[in-house]
């Protein structure tokens, strides 16, 4: 038999100045009815069904993790598998059962696996399949993080394939990720080929870093033993 049970979250709000660096505290609250980007409101009591054996408890007794027996929403998130939850009883991480559009633009494909701040925003993801957002070939079916920024823009990406990207041609890579500004300007990648950038050549493989006006400011040779 499985084990129905009936736990009652209840959502603590981040107080003023205690927001990680980069978010502002407008940004960084957990509001009721917030976009999927954000958690919503966790004050009502929420049925959850998981897999006997599977939970474990923090030592305030809050639930830390369980293995959901069937697709749930979990304050109206889509769940399967895995749940994990923070000591205050909000989501941690969890793998999505149907695909989302969580941020405008940005589908995310069932089976991917989102991960929250204790602040309630979603930082990064594991996606099920690759994926295409803002145009850009992102690897996916794996432990490979896709990082975004609290609006919902991209912060890190591994590219599925070899791509320019503003005028650079970024490596296609497991090991080399290509990050972004939060203005969307982008910060660092590694060269998939020569290039010419602002009137200065440089070639294939060199790891490029640039400012949020997209200047050049650091030009490394990078391998894998670097990382």
């Amino acid at each position: 038999m499985l084990n129905r049970i009936l736990l009652t979250i209840f959502a603590v709000l981040i107080a003023m100045g205690q927001a990680p660096d980069g978010l502002d505290q407008e940004t960084d609250m957990i509001e009721k009815n917030a976009p999927l980007g954000h958690q919503t409101d966790m004050t009502e009591p929420q049925e959850i069904y998981w897999k006997p054996g599977t939970d474990e408890y923090y030592d305030n007794g809050q639930l830390k993790k369980c293995k959901l027996d069937e697709s749930q929403d979990i304050y109206g998130l889509p769940a399967m598998g895995w749940i994990r939850f923070f000591p205050d009883g909000s989501i941690k991480d969890a793998q999505i059962s149907e695909d989302m559009e969580i941020f405008e633009g940005k589908v995310f494909p069932a089976e991917s696996r989102i991960f929250y701040t204790e602040s309630g925003l979603l930082r990064h993801a594991w996606m099920s399949e690759d994926v295409t957002f803002d145009g850009y070939p992102i690897k996916g079916g794996g432990k490979i993080d896709v990082g975004f920024y609290p609006d919902g823009s991209l912060r890190l990406i591994f590219l599925d394939d070899d791509t320019v990207i503003q005028g650079i041609p970024c490596d296609e890579s497991l090991f080399f990720a290509v990050k972004f500004h939060d203005n969307g300007q982008l910060k660092s990648c590694k060269l998939a080929d020569d290039v010419e950038y602002r009137g200065i050549d440089y070639k294939k493989g060199l790891s490029l870093e640039l400012d949020e006006e997209g200047e050049v400011i650091s030009v490394e040779k990078k391998t894998i033993f670097d990382l």
